[in-house]
């Protein structure tokens, strides 16, 4: 089985060219959804911004944030 890029728990920030409205804003993953035909690009995410807004994003969508050393 494939490795998801993401794991529940991860920061992550949406792509700034990402047509919709939360392109460029950072939030934490909190579940995964492989895609059924184990095509990396289709794995959703639900992302929870700060605000408690939860939506779901595509994996080219997202950019891993790094923490601070």
């Amino acid at each position: 089985m494939r490795q998801l890029r993401f794991k529940a728990g991860d920061r992550v920030k949406i792509q700034p060219n990402d047509p919709g409205p939360f392109a460029g804003l950072e939030g934490t993953v909190e579940a995964t959804e492989p895609n059924p035909r184990d095509v990396g690009v289709l794995d959703r995410y639900i992302v929870t911004f700060e605000w408690g807004e939860k939506k779901p994003f595509y994996d080219a969508q997202l950019i891993k944030v790094e923490e601070p050393a």
